[in-house]
């Protein structure tokens, strides 16, 4: 497919997802094709973008680009902008999704890492106080940073830190599998 972009403009990384594919630009666009013939589905402008976007994280209504240090959320389908989500800290290792919620690698003050879990069910009146009302639960890493995206599997999160240690708690209550060492 033939982008008609602004000659100053590039694309900087593609990333497919399902049946989509996300091409992403040097000025913070992210255009969204078709997998099977490239068709442009549409094209969103992300804040921030231009600076840092990481992989796109695809829920069933909503698509997630995570920046330096946002959350900015579209509708899937109408490519409306819903809202930007401030974390407060920096993106460091990436993000994943499941369900109506994102797991977004933070920096943390002390120079850790941990992992934090976003609702992104915007019906919900949330706690305003907790990181714009969407934080559920977060998870500091005992020794090192995060460095690479979480993952998520059948209701286990996982995540791995600079410091040698694997993590795994439940996605609903952050209760742990099992104990690191």
């Amino acid at each position: 497919t033939q982008l008609k972009l602004n000659p100053k403009d590039e694309v900087t990384g593609v990333f497919v997802r399902g049946e989509q594919v996300f091409a992403y630009t040097k000025q913070g666009l992210s255009y969204v094709l078709t997998r099977d013939k490239g068709a442009i589905v549409r094209a969103d402008v992300v804040q921030g973008g231009s600076y840092k976007m990481l992989p796109p994280v695809v829920l069933k209504e909503r698509v997630v680009y995570p920046t330096t240090t946002q959350l900015e959320v579209f509708d899937t389908v109408t490519g409306q902008r819903l809202l930007p989500i401030d974390l407060r800290a920096s993106i460091r290792g990436g993000a994943v999704g499941e369900g109506g919620s994102v797991y977004v690698a933070l920096d943390s003050p002390n120079g850790g890492g941990r992992v934090r879990k976003v609702n992104l069910d915007l019906t919900q009146n949330l706690d305003p106080r907790l990181s714009s009302g969407l934080m559920e639960w977060e998870l500091q890493a005992r020794k090192g940073g995060i460095e690479g995206a979480p993952a998520v599997h059948a209701a286990v999160m996982y995540m791995g830190s600079t410091g040698g240690q694997v993590y795994a708690v439940s996605t609903e209550t952050r209760e742990p599998i099992w104990s690191p060492a």
